[in-house]
């Protein structure tokens, strides 16, 4: 079974066929808001908490040291920042 990705644009289109009140524009400039406002808050190392589908936060991976499989050669990589997500419990009933 091959995953289809849902895009963003996916998302506008079936907001403004269930919103015919707006037009497809405004639509996506809320979208465009959303997203912003989310990435703009884990910039500021905030976590966002959106009640039924999970959570997002930023967790800081310590430095740690590798082998390069290509050279063979010990390569440190440094100390970085990633967003975690961490579904909520009506997504995880979706799962079981």
């Amino acid at each position: 079974m091959k995953r289809q990705s849902l895009k963003k644009k996916d998302i506008v289109k079936i907001l403004s066929d269930r919103n015919r009140d707006f037009s497809t524009e405004d639509i996506e400039e809320i979208v465009d808001l959303i997203f912003n406002a989310m990435t703009e808050a884990l910039k500021q190392e905030r976590r966002i908490e959106i009640r039924g589908f999970g959570n997002f936060s930023v967790r800081i991976q310590k430095e740690r040291e590798f082998i390069n499989p290509k050279t063979g050669k010990l390569t440190t990589c440094g100390q970085s920042r990633r967003v975690v997500f961490r579904a909520g419990k009506n997504l995880v009933q979706i799962q079981e």
